[in-house]
């Protein structure tokens, strides 16, 4: 795409970042390299730097990040596994805070995910029979009592619960610096009750407890699983990450001359015509866009998943190899 100048080359309209244009080189291979040179630091994902994805596709930053939060939780969970529930509760809340204190977001979302997990299976006490040897299903006293209350005021509960949902959604909206929180009310007033560390970016602080309250929200909800559950979003996440890789170049590419196609067929002189003409363009953005992510999903995600899983089944030791092993100690 680079090479053939598919990407946009100049601003269009009042979008605040509107066009993206990686280096373009003579040669074929000179841009391959360039661009193996750029794919290359996705690969540190030990580094600080948030700008990894490089010039061709910066949306990839975050891939690394959630390599290195994983980590993390993975040998969070190893170290916990063997805990009393409670116990654990409290080192995750401990780790939780001790990460939005000091500005780790990202590490909060992650660790932040795997708390509420953990508080979900003890609220009813289903506790996974490979954590602590047994499935037991067995609900505190005080979790019942409130159950009870809860059911006779069940509509009450509902209302809670979508207030609760508008909320988040409404907080996860907050523009950035420089993109309008100034001027937002509400946004604007929120920047300023922000710890210390978090001077100069709001949203980091806001967006992270956003993100974390939606998902409790969902979780503590059935009737807005329900919503989640459909067929259309079920679909939707199971592309998300093919969706994730593909909607940069494309977007940049295709979306940007349908939006200047069709904003110089509607005109953009007022936000009634520029608006249209963007509405227009997403007609035929959309469908290529998730087209593309399906057939990435098919072709390329699941295929690579049953490789790895593949490659593992055959590097992993097998419990017959243990087996024969052990015999051929014994014989010896």
């Amino acid at each position: 795409m680079s090479q053939l100048g598919w990407f946009g080359s100049y601003a269009l309209g009042y979008v605040p970042q509107p066009w993206r244009q990686p280096p373009q080189y003579d040669s074929f291979f000179t841009q391959l390299i360039e661009w193996a040179k750029h794919a290359i630091t996705i690969s540190d994902f030990v580094s600080g730097n948030m700008g990894r994805g490089g010039e061709y596709d910066p949306n990839l930053w975050t891939i690394p990040m959630e390599f290195t939060c994983s980590l993390f939780i993975f040998l969070a969970l190893l170290a916990f596994s063997r805990l009393k529930p409670s116990a654990r509760l409290r080192l995750e809340i401990f780790i939780v805070l001790y990460c939005l204190y000091y500005a780790y977001w990202q590490m909060f979302l992650f660790c932040g995910g795997m708390l509420l997990c953990d508080w979900s299976f003890y609220l009813t006490q289903i506790v996974p029979e490979s954590t602590w040897g047994g499935s037991i299903i067995r609900i505190k006293p005080m979790v019942k009592i409130w159950g009870k209350v809860v059911d006779k005021y069940c509509q009450l509960r509902h209302a809670v619960w979508a207030a609760s949902l508008i909320l988040a959604i409404h907080v996860l909206g907050m523009p950035a610096v420089g993109y309008g929180l100034e001027n937002s009310p509400g946004f604007k007033t929120l920047s300023t009750l922000v710890p210390a560390n978090y001077a100069g970016a709001p949203t980091d602080f806001w967006m992270s407890l956003g993100a974390v309250w939606l998902i409790l929200t969902i979780d503590r909800s059935p009737w807005l699983q329900k919503v989640f559950s459909m067929r259309i979003p079920q679909y939707l996440g199971k592309i998300s990450f093919s969706l994730y890789l593909v909607h940069g170049p494309i977007l940049y590419t295709l979306g940007w001359h349908l939006l200047k196609w069709c904003t110089k067929w509607t005109d953009d002189e007022t936000n009634l015509q520029y608006g249209l003409g963007i509405c227009i363009a997403a007609c035929g953005f959309w469908p290529v866009v998730i087209w593309v992510a399906d057939f990435v999903t098919r072709r390329v995600d699941t295929p690579a998943v049953r490789f790895g899983q593949w490659a593992y089944s055959e590097l992993v030791w097998k419990e017959e190899e243990d087996s024969n092993l052990e015999m051929a100690l014994i014989g010896s």
